[in-house]
C-alpha cells in the first residue's frame, strides 16, 4: 500500500506541529511548510495525495498557492483549505482558485481527520477529477 503523503502549509509553528503529529499518528506522511512558497517547493519534489493549505500565510497566501499548485500537480490531487477564515467570500475564492474543500480549524480533530481520510481515498480522487472537468469554477 502506498504512503498517503500530505503537503501541509501552515505558518503557525504550534499548529503545524500539532497537525503533523496528529496526521502522522493516523498513518499519513506529512511534509510541512511554513508558507505557500515552501509548499510549492515541496510539490515540485514529492507526489502528494492531498494538499492542505492555510489561507493567511506570509510569502504567498493560500489562495495564490492553490492557483499555482493546480499548474503543478495532477488534477485528481485534492487541495483542501484548513483555515480559521470562515467567511463565504474566502470559501468562494478558494474553490475558484482550484480548491476542493474548505475546513475551519475550529472543527473537532476527528472531523478534520474524517475529511482528510476521505480526500486521500481513491474514490474521492476520482470524483474530484470528474467534477473539476465537468463543472469549472465560475
Amino acid at each position: 500500500m502506498s504512503t498517503k503523503t500530505i503537503v501541509l502549509a501552515e505558518d503557525d509553528p504550534e499548529l503545524r506541529r500539532l497537525y503533523t503529529d496528529f496526521f502522522t499518528a493516523h498513518g499519513f506522511k506529512v511534509m510541512a511548510a511554513a508558507n505557500g512558497l515552501e509548499a510549492l517547493s515541496l510539490l515540485h519534489r514529492v507526489q502528494a495525495r492531498l494538499v492542505l493549505l492555510d489561507i493567511m500565510m506570509p510569502e504567498l497566501n493560500g489562495i495564490e498557492t492553490c492557483r499555482r499548485a493546480r499548474a503543478l500537480i495532477d488534477r485528481d490531487t485534492p487541495i483542501v483549505f484548513l483555515t480559521s477564515l470562515d467567511y463565504i467570500d474566502y470559501v468562494r475564492k478558494g474553490i475558484q482558485a482550484g480548491g476542493d474543500d474548505y475546513i475551519i480549524k475550529t472543527a473537532p480533530l476527528d472531523e478534520i481527520l474524517e475529511r482528510v481520510t476521505y480526500w486521500t481515498s481513491s474514490l474521492a480522487r476520482r470524483k474530484s477529477g470528474r467534477q473539476r472537468n465537468t463543472h469549472p469554477a465560475e
